[in-house]
């Protein structure tokens, strides 16, 4: 804050310094006039110099403001993402995942849309079954959904992007990679569904790692 206000006060000094040279009496002004022409200099120079102060304190405020909504933002983003790695609610989704969609392994549309429009009137198998299949299938669109409100979130600077990279790029792009197929068929019906998604996972993924079989470890969604 001191810094600022002297900062300023030396731009009023700058600034008024032509208006100083300006107004020097002359030698043939009475001594009379030289005090009135010094006395409202001096009053002008302080009210110049008040209002660069008052100019730099704002300034001030204002970046003490933006630091403060930073700080915020970073908090609530760590809050979220403690949830999306410790929530007893989100370690459930991934263990429901994995009854048929193990990790690491590309999710297949087929095999995804069979289990996620089970019938009820299914005879082929058991009831405990279907329920299964479909709770495993529900996982994978509510875990995607879940990634895309962040994605959204960081979109519009409402959480820090830099602070979720650091946390969860790796999760979130092993788990886009995997549903990769399934993202690409949802949209083709509906091409504004994980817009978010998309557009942050194209930005974070390992656009050089290869996997054991020398294809991209996070290939882009659109290449499939």
């Amino acid at each position: 804050m001191l810094r600022t206000v002297i900062f300023g006060l030396l731009i009023g000094v700058i600034l008024f310094s032509p208006l100083a040279v300006t107004m020097a009496p002359s030698v043939s002004r009475s001594a009379a006039e030289m005090s009135v022409l010094t006395y409202d200099s001096i009053i002008q120079t302080l009210l110049l110099l008040v209002a660069v102060s008052g100019f730099a304190a704002t300034i001030h405020t204002i970046n003490l403001r933006a630091r403060e909504n930073l700080d915020q933002r970073r908090l609530e983003t760590m809050l979220m993402l403690i949830n999306t790695r410790i929530s007893r609610d989100y370690r459930s989704l991934l263990e429901d995942r994995r009854i048929l969609f193990p990790e690491y392994q590309s999710i297949s549309f087929d095999e995804w849309n069979a289990a996620y429009r089970v019938s009820e009137k299914t005879l082929d198998i058991s009831e405990s079954t279907r329920i299964l299949r479909k709770r495993s299938a529900d996982s994978v669109l509510a875990i995607l959904n879940h990634y895309e409100f962040i994605a959204l979130c960081i979109n519009k600077k409402l959480i820090d992007g830099d602070v979720a990279k650091s946390s969860i790029r790796g999760i979130m792009c092993s788990f886009v990679h995997d549903a990769r197929f399934v993202i690409l068929r949802v949209r083709e019906n509906s091409p504004a569904a994980y817009a978010n998604l998309v557009a942050l996972y194209e930005q974070w993924r390992d656009k050089t790692g290869r996997d054991e079989y020398g294809g991209l470890r996070e290939e882009p969604v659109w290449s499939v």
